[in-house]
């Protein structure tokens, strides 16, 4: 409850902070500085006639009539910014997910009536959409689409059409919204740094409490830093939030001055802190590789953005030293402690740590999925984790270690998805997006621009790099913020490079924003609606209220999404309480169900087979102990059942060879009983034959 209160008052600072910093206050001059200006004569001299620069077209239009367009700013801002990092809904299993993507596409529908409202037409420049980023976003989501083709669940695919509609939407708006207003380079890393104080201070106030004031471990033997989320849904999501902000704060340390300067100077370290305090490794590797190649550029031409040689050379120096520091921690024992910090940094590399191996394993099993299938061709979107358990034989050692719902790398998981196109599109917006960067750094005649260029590929570096190891392609947070680096990229390079006016029917672009926003507003809302009913069930399950838990499950039954967070549809949950409540026939006609929807799910099987056992259906029993121990053949009891099957129907010699695939049975003594009770049953057969 102190936590929660803090958020709140800090929400409250952070937007009071928002509208203070949103208007540039105007320059007073005073009499005394009227009265020196008058007196002061410079002495005249001839000038030479100057050819007057390449001017951007649009500027003088817009700088007729910018207020509109102020206020959508700091409305885009303000929700972007400050309000989307900081909102959950309680009440949903996975609290920050579908209600973040339910009000995204609420505000882009809103945006879409302010922006292409016929009074601001005269003000717009449509120009920057010639950009190809936007045909190769659009033709990435026709793929995304089209993919539902493949799929054999096609409820699932809804989520990521929804997600990469609201992805170009973003970037849309947040393209044609700087545009039109040019201080945004101003006041964006005012507002990130105002978040990134803000967020930073909530995970410090979780840190103290859950960590250093907490148990060591949680309830289920995770490390306590795991409880440490900001308000995000995971440690993970927290630190790579707070890792897409350094670009922004950087720059504001760059451009801005006073008190501004001090503010970003103070977020950017409180970030760095909670950052290492997290010690998610992917966001240190993103770090680390961002902060290098930005670090070389500005070594070696630094003189492009007036950086001192003296701030130079002491870039080399931070590289030489940290470079230096990392050679030393791998040069030092392995430590005992995996999770302390020297151990986090030395088990990146480590292919043989346990916080490795899973992962590499599940891209093992996702290469495969990819190389079956033609290279045109993918599973269809949402559906890799439909599909993924019976490539995973044989690669862990618990049914549980199979539920994985991503591949934990976005590359790996577009390219099963969506095919060998799908994945080209994906890398082609990225490519773009560098592209532009670097021209602007390398030929823009603005040196801040320059600057701001540079830190955004950075940063773009940085989201690779988390994509190669984690799923930011999911969240809507990361999402956003990968939005508007690229808007940004597309805006300076527009600056740099003005093309020519673009004249296309805006009736035709606000139609379709708000219909592809008014769908993702309804998936968003039956999905939460969904998780809510969800979480009533299982609430209701685990206090034995089972009819009350079947009604839940059949009220979270919609058209657009079929399974929860935990990858079970409602149909399972009906299935298990019909079970409970000794109804085997319908339980059993519920679990098929679920596999229509989730084919091989392992848990599903395995309940299954509890009810064949029951009725000594050992056919059927076999059948589901047989696929469960193919994928994890360490599995002990379940091969103890499937011994057990085998001597019901008769079948002792079977029986023995099941027991014999347990791991080290040798050492079980009831195994080595069992084995020698079946020997003499078989011998004693061969006798009486």
């Amino acid at each position: 409850m102190p936590a929660l209160c803090i958020k709140s008052a800090l929400r409250e600072q952070a937007f009071g902070m928002f509208f203070y910093l949103c208007h540039t206050p105007k320059r007073t001059i005073t009499p005394s500085v009227m009265a020196q200006q008058k007196n002061h004569h410079p002495p005249h001299k001839p000038v030479k006639p100057v050819a007057a620069p390449k001017r951007d077209t649009h500027t003088a239009k817009k700088t007729q009539v910018t207020s509109p367009f102020r206020i959508i700013f700091a409305l885009f801002a303000a929700f972007f910014i400050l309000f989307i990092p900081v909102f959950y809904y309680k009440d949903a299993m996975d609290v920050t997910l579908m209600p973040r993507l339910m009000v995204v596409s609420g505000f882009l529908v809103i945006l879409a009536i302010l922006v292409f409202h016929r009074k601001n037409l005269a003000i717009l420049d449509l120009s920057p959409l010639r950009s190809w980023l936007f045909p190769v976003t659009a033709a990435y989501l026709l793929i995304t689409i089209f993919s539902v083709v493949w799929a054999i669940n096609p409820r699932e695919s809804y989520f990521d059409m929804v997600r990469t509609s609201m992805f170009l939407w973003v970037m849309v708006f947040a393209t044609l919204i700087f545009r039109v207003h040019e201080q945004w380079q101003e006041k964006l890393p005012k507002l990130i740094a105002a978040a990134a104080i803000l967020a930073s201070i909530i995970g410090l106030v979780q840190y103290f409490d859950k960590v250093m004031n907490g148990p060591s471990l949680l309830d289920d033997r995770r490390e306590s830093i795991y409880a440490v989320i900001g308000v995000m849904s995971h440690k993970n999501e927290f630190s790579n939030a707070l890792m897409l902000m350094l670009p922004f704060l950087i720059y504001g340390i760059y451009s801005l001055r006073r008190e501004w300067r001090f503010i970003s100077i103070v977020a950017l370290i409180l970030n760095l802190v909670m950052i290492l305090l997290l010690k998610t490794r992917s966001v240190w590797v993103g770090i680390a590789l961002g902060a290098a190649v930005t670090g070389l550029f500005l070594i070696f031409a630094g003189h492009r953005v007036k950086l001192p040689r003296s701030w130079r050379i002491g870039i080399a120096v931070a590289v030489l030293l940290a470079a230096a520091g990392v050679t030393y921690i791998y040069s030092l024992p392995k430590k005992p402690d995996d999770f302390s910090i020297v151990g986090r940094i030395q088990n990146i590399t480590d292919l043989n740590s346990p916080h490795n191996i899973s992962r590499l394993n599940v891209w093992k099993a996702t290469l495969q999925m990819i190389h079956e299938r033609p290279f045109y061709e993918g599973v269809g979107a949402g559906n890799w984790q439909l599909l993924i358990a019976p490539y995973c034989k044989g690669m862990f050692s618990t049914i549980s270690s199979l539920n994985w719902g991503r591949p934990h790398n976005d590359f790996l998981w577009v390219w099963a998805e969506k095919g060998l196109f799908g994945l080209i599109l994906y890398l082609a917006m990225f490519i773009l997006g560098f592209y532009y960067l670097f021209r602007v750094f390398f030929f823009s005649p603005h040196t801040r621009d320059r600057m701001l260029a540079l830190l955004i590929a950075g940063g773009i570096l940085g989201y690779l790099s988390i994509s190669f190891f984690s799923f930011p392609y999911e969240r809507v947070n990361h999402t956003v913020y990968l939005a508007l680096y690229l808007a940004a990229a597309i805006v300076l390079h527009h600056k740099a490079f003005p093309r020519k006016p673009l004249k296309t029917n805006t009736k035709l672009l606000l139609a379709a924003a708000i219909v592809m926003n008014g769908f993702g507003i309804i998936y968003g809302y039956q999905s939460v609606k969904m998780e809510v009913n969800m979480k009533r069930t299982i609430q209701a399950e685990k206090q034995n209220r089972f009819e009350e838990a079947i009604h839940y499950a059949q009220k979270s039954m919609n058209p657009f999404r079929s399974l929860n967070p935990m990858a079970y549809p409602p149909e399972y949950y009906v299935a298990k309480s019909d079970a409970a409540l000794g109804r085997d026939e319908q339980a059993l006609e519920g679990f098929r169900k679920t596999l229509e929807l989730f084919p091989g799910n392992v848990w599903t099987i395995s309940r299954m087979g509890l009810i064949y056992s029951k009725h000594q259906q050992y056919d059927s029993l076999i059948s589901c102990l047989t696929y469960i121990t193919d994928l994890v053949p360490a599995l002990k009891q379940e091969r103890k059942a499937l011994a057990s099957a085998w001597f019901q129907k008769g079948e002792y010699q079977k029986a023995i060879d099941e027991l014999k695939k347990i791991p080290n049975y040798k050492k079980d003594k009831e195994v080595v009983r069992n084995m020698k009770y079946l020997e003499d049953l078989m011998a004693k057969e061969a006798v009486g034959r």
